[in-house]
């Protein structure tokens, strides 16, 4: 019996730690988080404007399962609709920001409150008596010397050192124990949970109340997060763009030293047709770029003709036939 009971008590002591050690963290979120007052405060906040001029305005507190009641509360705000749980997260963003991106981070206060709702505080009470009675009757019957062994044998001595030790180990759980069944009393008291003839919940189904809210208020988060992002997405297409604006600088802005040249291409095409618009307009753009303007030769005199076939290389005054008018400047 006692090598059985010390090969199962380090895996059983340590669930009984592990179930201890969620249900501290549990009770000390709801009494120390900054989070939790606030989404109480808004919640009995609008508990009182929605049943404003009735009796049950102008209220102190509400009942905690008025929290998991609210997912049936229906609410249209504008274009967005959803339920009372909704309208809590928006407000709770608005006077709070961030302070329920923490709450439901993964490892969180809201964490805690899940793990606290697994275990239930009696059942680890017992488990714990169990093995501590197991303990000690053991404990007892080595020393004692039962089944024919001698008390001063070594071994026997020795498992009765190490049921002593298991002993301590249970006697801290059991302290443990006990501290977390007062602090849900002061919780308790807190939240009223027993004024009025109202029956206090267990501790596990107080855990499990809030666990199944953070659950609402989780899916809450997402779907506001989903209609600014839908509504960003609207703004950004009804917004109109802005036509480009060509900039025209002037010769001071393009720099010193630089000619204000035409560029290929740029001579606008006169569609008259008169010779004489046709030279004005070649002669302004010639007189801007620096060059002397072209002028067509005299009246009676006609332009250069290119050489005759197989006349290549033959001096010009030997190519020209009789009778052709001399080159431009004879005159």
């Amino acid at each position: 019996q006692v090598w059985h009971f010390e090969n199962i008590f380090q895996e059983r002591h340590e669930s009984l730690d592990r179930a201890l050690g969620s249900l501290e963290k549990g009770c000390a979120v709801i009494m120390g988080s900054s989070a939790i007052k606030h989404i109480l405060g808004v919640v009995l906040h609008v508990g009182n404007y929605l049943n404003g001029g009735t009796p049950r305005g102008r209220a102190d507190g509400f009942a905690i399962d008025a929290l998991v009641q609210m997912r049936a509360v229906k609410m249209s705000h504008c274009e967005r609709s959803g339920t009372l749980v909704d309208f809590v997260v928006q407000q709770m963003e608005r006077g709070y920001p961030g302070e329920l991106e923490a709450l439901l981070d993964a490892g969180g206060e809201a964490h805690a409150l899940k793990s606290a709702a697994r275990y239930k505080l009696a059942d680890i009470t017992e488990e714990t008596g169990s093995l501590r009675s197991s303990a000690q009757g053991m404990r007892c019957a080595v020393l004692e010397g039962d089944g024919g062994a001698s008390p001063t044998d070594t071994a026997l001595q020795e498992h009765a050192q190490l049921l002593e030790e298991r002993l301590g180990q249970l006697s801290e759980l059991q302290f443990r124990a006990n501290g977390i069944e007062a602090n849900f009393a002061r919780i308790g008291e807190w939240f009223a949970m027993e004024s009025k003839g109202a029956k206090k919940p267990a501790m596990d189904e107080f855990f499990g109340t809030w666990d199944r809210f953070m659950g609402d208020v989780r899916q809450a988060k997402a779907a506001l997060r989903e209609f600014k992002r839908q509504e960003e997405f609207r703004q950004r297409r009804s917004t109109p763009r802005r036509l480009s604006t060509p900039v025209v600088r002037t010769g001071s802005e393009r720099g010193p030293g630089r000619p204000s040249t035409p560029r290929a291409g740029s001579m606008p095409v006169c569609r008259s047709s008169s010779a004489g618009a046709i030279r004005e307009v070649g002669d302004r753009y010639a007189t801007a770029a620096g060059v002397s303007p072209l002028r067509p030769p005299p009246a009676g005199i006609s332009p250069p003709r290119p050489p005759a076939s197989g006349t290549t290389g033959q001096p010009a005054n030997e190519a020209q036939s009789e009778g052709s008018a001399p080159p431009v400047g004879a005159h």
